[in-house]
């Protein structure tokens, strides 16, 4: 695998996910939880597939705003 200070730590590959996961958690939380430690980078990314998961399914919000917060987050880098 993957090791997790590549994709957990800030400024990783998964940070465009972070804005979309503070409309769910605090993000206080989310960044706690943001570093290359393997158990806190596993919570890290439960967090987001939690957040992504409640918007969609419990929240009922459409795929397509998630996209469009996505792209706008990685555009602003």
């Amino acid at each position: 695998g993957i090791a997790p200070d590549r994709w957990a730590s800030p400024g990783g590959v998964f940070e465009p996910l972070v804005p979309l996961a503070a409309r769910v958690m605090d993000e206080k939380h989310i960044r706690a939880a943001q570093n290359g430690e393997y158990l806190t980078g596993m919570t890290f990314w439960t967090i987001l597939n939690y957040a992504v998961w409640r918007r969609l399914w419990i929240q009922g919000e459409p795929v397509e705003r998630l996209h469009g917060e996505l792209e706008e987050a990685i555009a602003r880098g």
